[in-house]
């Protein structure tokens, strides 16, 4: 065992310079070809078809189609721009409703408006990142505006593990 051990060993070093090049040339190429890995977000898809979850996840997109929820909200904000921007939203691609009630204290409180906006399409689906980015086309002129939901969650979550990749990658 030690003989071929030895004769392995020694091949390898004869052939160093060849093993450095090969290996060089596999990582640049490794490098290029990592642009078109596709990276699955949504957990959901990796449960297996006869799970119950998997199942139940099925009836409810069956029943109601899969959907993205947007919640922004702007501070200091007049009630009567409140309304004029749940229009806008409401004309926007993608969006299936938006909730905004301006007699409600839930959705307008203190100057502050809170809309509920939900997106025909999941909250990885390309639908859903184009109203996110409309969204905020459209409230530019605002000062505060913060948001939240299951997009901007995932949206978040998917851009924190492209920025760590390369870091991974080059400690690896």
């Amino acid at each position: 065992m030690k003989k071929v051990v030895k004769a392995i060993a020694g091949f390898l070093i004869k052939i160093r310079l060849l093993v450095l090049v090969l290996f060089l040339g596999l990582s640049v190429a490794s490098g290029f070809m990592l642009q078109d890995v596709k990276i699955n977000y949504d957990l959901s898809k990796y449960l297996g078809s006869e799970t119950e979850t998997s199942q139940a996840l099925e009836i409810i997109q069956e029943e109601f189609g899969e959907s993205g929820t947007l919640e922004v909200m702007i501070a200091n904000i007049k009630q009567d721009d409140a309304i004029d921007l749940k229009s806008q939203f409401e004309d926007l691609d993608y969006v299936l409703s938006v909730n905004f009630d301006e007699d409600d204290t839930n959705y307008y409180k203190d100057s502050n408006a809170l809309y509920v906006i939900l997106i025909d399409g999941n909250d990885y689906s390309e639908n859903a990142q184009s109203v996110a980015a409309e969204v905020k086309n459209v409230v530019t002129d605002y000062n505060e505006v913060y948001y939240g939901g299951t997009t901007t969650e995932k949206s978040r979550l998917k851009e924190e593990i492209e920025n760590q990749i390369p870091f991974i990658l080059s400690i690896a």
